[in-house]
């Protein structure tokens, strides 16, 4: 299978952040989860957006990447489902993972804080 994984916000991107009361700061430093996602079998390449390319359609014309992933928090929305069938008239797809309710980031932390 081939896929790639693209796009990987950085922390400055994300909608909110550093905003107080509308985004918490990523528990996990942005060049770690660069790394975790790195490490997946099947993502060829990691590749960062910035405020230069976030046009999912856009970085698809420049890269013919196979696939592109959010999370599934996102599936249903307007835009996300506008943006898949896009891309599935380019022959590439938008694939939704699931919500982890069993491992949050609030729960990676609190077991990190008490185990300092």
């Amino acid at each position: 299978m081939h896929a790639e994984f693209l796009p990987y916000h950085g922390p400055r991107h994300i909608p909110g952040y550093g905003v107080p009361g509308l985004q918490k700061r990523p528990f996990i430093p942005f060049v770690e989860r660069l790394e975790i996602v790195r490490q997946c079998r099947y993502v060829d390449r990691v590749i960062r957006v910035d405020f230069h390319n976030t046009s999912k359609v856009e970085a698809w014309k420049a890269l013919r990447y196979g696939c592109l992933f959010s999370g599934s928090d996102h599936e249903g929305e307007g835009y996300w489902m506008w943006l898949q069938r896009q891309l599935r008239t380019l022959g590439s797809d938008l694939e939704f993972f699931p919500y982890t309710q069993s491992t949050s980031s609030s729960m990676l932390q609190a077991v990190i804080r008490d185990a300092r």
